[in-house]
């Protein structure tokens, strides 16, 4: 939910409330993720759990929305678990259902246009499903909401002298009312006709949600391009905030459909690249950002026809810098994620460090079938096998399992899968005969996914542990256990990690670290794993994302907004990368190949 990929996406952890009941972990949601584009479901973040009953925020005194006879927002309902899906990634279109079809049949029939109802189901929503509603003032929702308004009316040159927020009580029904005269007073008087309101709703809204500060906070409303395969967008698209786990995947509503392997090569709409930061990252972290912008992986698409390569350093877009003064441009950064099937081509500079080469080359983004799958696995000097996971999407933990059971038949043929291939794809060379010495897992770029499938992986290499916790907003905090019912891999295992990986991956990572499974190396994740998060259908059709419960490591702590620190710091840079160099791995397989 990596997240830096094309349109597609954060991550994160999608479960619906009957299963998370039955089955707890956690997701980035993105992510990536991803809004109306793809099945629309709740969200885990470091591990799953149910929503807890209505409570009013600090100075929310007063009715809801719904005892004053506006409709609450309604949960969606009745998805399978999924997972996190690789960024700019979504299942053959025979296999996803759209995020309409996953919602009920009453948010389908009464979707009317964004306005002011939509912005009230929206405040109430928050104040009564949002985990941290105990502890929100009422009246900052308002203001926020109030606003993004007025930022969209001076866009449209409309602002007017009649804009000015009401004063607040503290009564939450009666400010609402307050607020509401005063909106519909300066949009009744706009010129331009219902578009130019809705609009004005639609930033309220925006405004609204992203003055939570939440990076499991999500608004849903964008729709995928037009023509061609649906194609799940990634997280921090231009124009929306996807979450990283929020790349979902949802398993079919009948048994008419099947859950897609996570091995199929996938579709994805974009420019064909991943980046070492992503507009995800950069709409909750953008101070985490570090010059250069560069690409991590080409994935196929323009930037594959045009001999792009991982390493290249995109030193400005359409003319526009990507850092200015240490800065990131995220207005820059947005424009390597289109989203629409009209985009405008992309023109961009790169220097590619390996060779001192600086060239200028535009990219038309376009729908392709992507070169990268989500698990590949490569047997390294013949003994220890290296298996890289994109997400936890469903299927990713056997999967990997699978390849390295493979890789160690291969080392006991004297065989080394070829750099970059999935373990019984066939191609290997020969090398000399052995055993395993290790296992390193590759999750740099994993941007999240299905909370079973963290729990999965981590049984294979520990049982009886507690990975982290899920809280409610009193403090009741449950454990989640890796799944015991996995065999044991009873190999030395190192783990790659990078300020990517979010989510589950964060999850994950924790506790590999906390419980000594091996060690960490690369740099810190992300520390995008605010909480439990479940998507609430609104008025017009779309789909508010809130956490629920939040999220806390193995030992309780905090790893939301911090991280998980890696026990050896190593990243890999631009140079690194064009060059062909890997210090992070190499460091891995020094530390596995000493002896014990």
């Amino acid at each position: 939910m990596t997240m830096g990929t094309d349109a597609g996406a954060s991550t994160g952890m999608v479960r619906s409330r009957a299963t998370v009941m039955a089955a707890v972990t956690c997701t980035l949601m993105l992510a990536t993720t991803a809004t109306a584009t793809a099945g629309v479901t709740a969200v885990d973040v470091v591990g799953a759990g149910v929503a807890v009953a209505p409570a009013a925020g600090v100075g929310a005194v007063g009715s809801t929305g719904a005892d004053r006879g506006v409709p609450p927002c309604a949960e969606v309902s009745g998805q399978p678990p999924s997972g996190g899906t690789p960024p700019g990634v979504t299942a053959k279109p025979s296999t996803t259902p759209s995020a309409t079809a996953t919602r009920t049949k009453a948010a389908e029939s009464t979707a009317t246009a964004t306005g002011i109802t939509t912005v009230e189901q929206a405040y109430s929503c928050v104040l009564d499903h949002y985990y941290a509603r105990d502890r929100l003032d009422h009246r900052d929702l308002l203001a926020a909401a109030f606003g993004g308004m007025t930022v969209e009316l001076a866009r449209l040159g409309l602002d007017r002298p009649d804009a000015v927020m009401p004063p607040l009580r503290g009564d939450r029904a009666a400010d609402w009312d307050a607020f509401a005269a005063t909106y519909e007073r300066v949009t009744a008087a706009l010129s331009g006709g219902a578009s130019r309101r809705e609009a004005l709703a639609a930033a309220a809204v925006k405004a609204m949600v992203a003055g939570l500060h939440d990076n499991h906070v999500r608004w849903a409303r964008s729709a995928p391009p037009s023509s061609g395969p649906r194609s799940t967008p990634e997280p921090g698209e231009r124009g929306r905030t996807p979450s990283p786990g929020d790349r979902r995947q949802a398993s079919p509503p009948t048994g008419s459909r099947r859950t897609p392997d996570p091995g199929e090569p996938q579709q994805r709409y974009g420019l064909g690249i991943a980046t070492s930061y992503t507009p995800y990252h950069a709409s909750h972290a953008p101070h985490r950002a570090q010059a250069p912008l560069h690409i991590t992986a080409v994935t196929g698409g323009p930037a594959a026809e045009r001999g792009l390569r991982a390493g290249d350093i995109i030193e400005a877009v359409n003319g526009a810098p990507l850092f200015a003064g240490g800065v990131l441009s995220t207005g820059a950064l947005s424009m390597l994620f289109p989203t629409s099937a009209d985009a405008d081509p992309v023109r961009l500079t790169l220097r590619r460090p390996a060779t001192g080469r600086t060239w200028a080359v535009t990219l038309k983004p376009e729908r392709f079938t992507s070169t990268v799958r989500n698990v590949t696995a490569t047997l390294l000097g013949g003994d220890v096998a290296a298996v890289r996971a994109g997400a936890f999407m469903p299927g990713t933990a056997d999967e990997v399992r699978a390849a390295i059971s493979e890789l160690g038949r291969r080392a006991e043929r004297g065989q080394r899968a070829a750099p970059g291939e999935r373990a019984g794809s066939g191609k290997a060379t020969s090398g000399k005969r052995g055993r395993l010495r290790g296992v390193v897992l590759d999750l740099r770029g994993n941007t999240g996914g299905s909370p079973d499938e963290v729990a999965r992986l981590l049984g294979a290499l520990a049982h009886g542990k507690v990975t982290g916790y899920t809280c409610d907003p009193g403090g009741a905090c449950d454990p989640h256990r890796t799944d015991d019912t996995v065999p044991l891999l009873n190999l030395p295992v190192a783990l790659l990690t990078d300020g990517i990986c979010a989510s589950a991956c964060d999850h994950f990572t924790g506790a590999v670290k906390r419980h000594r499974l091996g060690p960490v190396i690369g740099t810190r994740t992300s520390g995008m794993v605010s909480g439990v998060a479940y998507p609430y259908a609104l008025n017009d059709g779309s789909t508010l994302i809130l956490p629920t419960q939040y999220g806390l490591g193995p030992n309780r702590e905090i790893v939301n907004g911090i991280g998980v620190p890696p026990d050896h710091f190593v990243p890999r840079t631009a140079e690194d990368l064009s060059a062909g160099r890997d210090p992070a791995m190499t460091k891995a397989l020094t530390l596995l190949r000493e002896p014990s």
